[in-house]
């Protein structure tokens, strides 16, 4: 027998979208340009969707949500105003039930990036009947999920050979799997980052 509704809606809650240092906002116009210098900058360019090209604000503005299932900004806790970062669920697919996650953080952040992500990934699981995520990497850039790989939060999935090309070579490009139970083993390792 179901429970009755009364009791089911006092029960819900919403999600909390702040950790101990950051809080996850949605996309809003005022942070655009910020995402825009961020996508930009040196240390984020070449491992970033852009890739060493330089789009033009126009169409940065509109590539913004091209494919997009949800994303947030990140911002510090004690200043809303400023730009941390941004966390995107993209090219999902409802059918098999998976969806692609990227994330771009102003390197100064350090734990924001990893904070950020974890309230995203409780995030899009609690929200959608999602089995996995998918995140892309090019060889060069995936050292920066080699803790999570080596733990098995992450699974290599697939590795494209000598697929991009960047500093005089060709490198591969991976493509890592993050699990619905695997995140639920990481959520409660990981629990002093969720505030509920």
């Amino acid at each position: 027998m179901s429970e009755p509704l009364s009791r089911l809606n006092g029960d819900l809650q919403p999600d909390t979208l702040t950790g101990r240092w950051y809080s996850l906002v949605p996309l809003q116009p005022k942070y655009y340009s910020a995402i825009f210098s961020l996508s930009l900058r040196d240390e984020n360019n070449f491992r970033w969707r852009y890739r060493g090209t330089v789009p033009s604000p126009a169409s940065f503005e509109q590539s913004l949500f091209a494919g997009v299932m949800t994303q947030f900004v990140v911002v510090p806790k004690d200043n809303p105003e400023r730009l941390a970062g941004l966390v995107v669920a993209y090219n999902a697919s409802p059918q098999d039930s998976y969806c692609y996650l990227a994330a771009v953080m102003d390197p100064k952040e350090g734990a924001g990036s990893t904070e950020s992500v974890a309230l995203f990934v409780r995030y899009l699981f609690r929200h959608w009947p999602l089995r996995k995520l998918y995140l892309e990497s090019a060889e060069y850039n995936a050292r920066q999920y080699a803790s999570a790989a080596t733990t098995g939060l992450l699974v290599e999935e697939g590795r494209l050979k000598n697929h991009s090309y960047f500093n005089d070579r060709y490198w591969d490009h991976i493509i890592f799997a993050l699990y619905r139970d695997a995140a639920a083993t990481y959520e409660s390792r990981f629990s002093s980052i969720f505030l509920d």
